[in-house]
């Protein structure tokens, strides 16, 4: 497995102007650039370090997470079609998933496998897998056998979290099968109450596999302060218990973390995406059922509805798109037809964890060049 990645800062092609800008916009030019430093040691100290932590950057995904639950007990935290699951109903479930997961010794940063699709007891095993400070590895059911059976010997999964009819998926694999719908009756026998122990932001969250430029699966991990640095203290976007996100990523594609945590870190609400195959119709019907505030799309599928029906994002306040770079004539189209709609263009790797940059598109837009920027980094996120 490869050794731990940096989720702070990427590395970019260097150019003749090469330096570093911080998420606060402040350029400060290397040694090899013609200009000369502007800041003192100790403005730069302030400008590139205590400016970027303003976020709880110690804290873990599951004291937050019950945070939100103490404070928001009977908020609505998970929608997926009919069912619906509350803050304390979900932090309670995922106490005794993680009591369960316990006792077949799952600990800090054991990665534990969860192959299921999009639905409300996938995230319940995720945060179960947290709140005992363990990490997840993200399968797509829909992946090759072959690939997940990589994936699942790479990491060394012991524990693989499922649903009824996922066995055949990956039909070899010799570790704990934890069935979470079929199980359900022997879990709920652990008491929903928290789990003691604390989880520090320094501990691995979640291993999620990249195809890696030989096409070989690379496992990027990734940490809780990874995460928590990309939906706290942000201007980007907005998060509150307003906030309705739609959770339409694969669980395997680095999009679901904002999906996820972004609502429920909040107090604001996840809405699971529960067709396998997202049409614009289906969009359209998710998005004006829920009240989605909050959506992110990829390239690809951002192109399709705006040439098939760009109505169907209507209602939609914020809008980030990426994973490819963003057609100029599809915004084009998007702002004239979606006049309500803030649109960002959003840009970074895995191990980045989901969002490095952003570009909030302005109204009118002005694209000299035919190409829509990346943007400047988001806050506490240094670009080189």
């Amino acid at each position: 497995m490869e050794s731990r990645s940096c989720v702070f800062d990427t590395i970019l092609t260097p150019k003749s102007d090469e330096g570093c800008l911080s998420g606060n916009g402040v350029w400060s030019p290397s040694k090899n650039g013609s200009a000369s430093p502007v800041m003192s040691a100790e403005e730069r100290e302030q400008v590139l370090s205590r400016w970027n932590q303003a976020y709880p950057r110690d804290a873990s995904i599951p004291a937050l997470f019950e945070a939100q639950a103490d404070a928001h007990p009977q908020a609505v935290a998970l929608v997926c079609g009919s069912q619906r699951m509350t803050y304390r109903e979900l932090d309670e479930r995922a106490n005794r998933v993680g009591r369960h997961l316990r006792s077949l010794g799952v600990g800090r940063e054991s990665l534990v496998g969860v192959c299921m699709a999009r639905s409300v007891d996938l995230v319940v095993g995720i945060l179960g897998i947290l709140k005992v400070g363990g990490a997840y590895v993200p399968l797509d059911p829909a992946y090759p056998q072959e690939r997940l059976s990589f994936m699942l010997s790479d990491a060394e999964v012991g524990v693989l979290l499922i649903h009824s009819g996922m066995g055949e998926v990956v039909p070899g694999y010799r570790g704990h099968r934890v069935c979470l719908d079929a199980q359900w009756d022997q879990i709920a026998k652990h008491p929903g109450t928290r789990i003691s122990g604390r989880v520090a932001g320094d501990q691995l969250a979640y291993v999620m596999y990249t195809s890696g430029s030989t096409g070989q699966p690379k496992g990027v991990e990734i940490l809780h302060r990874g995460i928590i640095r990309l939906v706290f203290g942000v201007d980007y976007v907005q998060f509150n218990a307003t906030r309705r996100i739609l959770n339409v990523s694969s669980i395997s594609f680095d999009a679901s973390t904002f999906e996820l945590w972004g609502g429920l870190l909040h107090g604001g609400q996840c809405v699971i995406f529960s067709d396998r195959i997202p049409t614009p119709e289906m969009l359209a019907k998710a998005i004006r059922e829920h009240g989605i505030t909050t959506l992110l799309l990829t390239t690809a599928l951002f192109n399709t509805v705006i040439d098939e029906a760009p109505a169907a994002l209507a209602g939609v306040e914020e809008l980030l798109d990426g994973g490819e770079a963003l057609s100029v004539s599809h915004i084009e189209r998007a702002l004239e037809q979606l006049p309500s709609t803030t649109f960002i263009n959003a840009y970074g790797p895995t191990e980045n964890t989901t969002i490095t940059t952003c570009y909030t598109i302005p109204r009118p837009a002005d694209f000299q060049h035919r190409s829509v920027p990346i943007g400047r980094p988001i806050s506490n996120t240094e670009v080189y």
